[in-house]
């Protein structure tokens, strides 16, 4: 009986076809059982028409690539990003920006107050190529602080492939 309800609040031609929250605020005015937010939820999951038409929210997630193992120290390095932290640090940082050389596995964690563009570029030239050089590639995700007008032109200056 609870599925011909969600049924029709959900599939009838005036109902529109509308998503959880918006069939379950329209529901819980006229009727209530346990768990029906969950089995409004698994009804229009099943839903062939919603399936079918609604638009995907999200960017679908990118291709891995083979990662051609480096031939020496900073042949090959990656950047990633930790945090936020829950706390921050005493000097106000909340986030470590992550550096790791592929062939020797040295690893440089940098404390930072934000992930910007910015810092990120700083860091990486105070902290990593100051000190060891100019790398030949760069790893990173598709993270706004890694891939960015700032950073592009960064590792084209220094000869990077990024």
């Amino acid at each position: 009986m609870q599925e011909e309800v969600i049924s029709c609040y959900h599939d009838h031609p005036t109902a529109a076809h509308f998503g959880v929250n918006r069939t379950w605020l329209k529901m819980r005015t006229i009727c209530y059982w346990s768990n029906m937010k969950k089995d409004i939820h698994d009804y229009i999951r099943s839903c062939e028409k919603c399936a079918k038409f609604n638009i995907r929210r999200t960017a679908p997630p990118g291709h891995l690539h083979p990662i051609e193992y480096p031939q020496g120290p900073l042949e090959l390095i990656s950047m990633d990003f930790w945090g936020p932290t829950p706390q921050y640090s005493i000097n106000g940082n909340k986030y470590v920006l992550i550096i790791t050389d592929y062939y020797t596995k040295y690893v440089i964690a940098c404390p930072l107050p934000n992930n910007t563009a910015t810092s990120t570029a700083k860091s990486f030239v105070e902290q990593f190529i100051f000190k060891f050089g100019i790398p030949r590639r760069l790893v990173t995700d598709q993270g706004v602080h890694f891939n960015n007008e700032l950073m592009q032109n960064l590792t084209t200056l220094l000869g990077t492939n990024h």
